[in-house]
């Protein structure tokens, strides 16, 4: 959103992207009691995780790339995240069939997803941004497949 000056883009995920500061905030200390492996893992990612976006940032901003590659670059890695995302929650999905239990599969969460990724996506198509609508429909597909399981087990 900010590479193409997109306001709804940008306004509506800078809500999400300080929430999700927050949470790690919050819930780092908690870990503690967790499996030290798990909290080590978790660390990396995190640190990982900010690392590469500062990271690609710099380098877009100092390089002398041009700005619609600087767009495809976000957009593509902004994509990519997004598509792990909503793929976390069929990470059950072998033992869902397996046990036909679909307990795992939370039903707010999965509805919830549905509509964002098909909003996302009717907005995408609207605009011609295929960074949008490209990983909101991959979402939706992933969010309908979490809703099958869920209706039929």
């Amino acid at each position: 959103g900010l590479s193409i000056g997109d306001p709804f883009v940008t306004l509506s995920n800078l809500p999400g992207a300080i929430a999700s500061i927050g949470m790690i905030a919050y819930t780092l200390p908690l870990l503690q009691s967790a499996p030290r492996a798990q909290l080590r893992t978790t660390q990396i990612i995190v640190l990982g995780g900010a690392g590469t976006v500062l990271s690609m940032w710099t380098y877009l901003v100092l390089s002398k790339v041009s700005a619609a590659s600087s767009s495809s670059a976000l957009g593509l890695f902004a994509s990519a995240i997004f598509v792990c995302l909503c793929a976390s929650p069929l990470s059950t999905i072998t033992s869902v069939v397996k046990e036909r239990d679909a307990s795992s599969v939370l039903m707010p969460l999965t509805l919830a997803t549905c509509a964002n990724c098909l909003l996302w996506s009717a907005y995408g198509m609207i605009t011609k941004n295929h960074f949008v609508w490209g990983p909101n429909a991959v979402g939706l597909a992933m969010g309908l497949m979490q809703l099958g399981l869920k209706l039929c087990f």
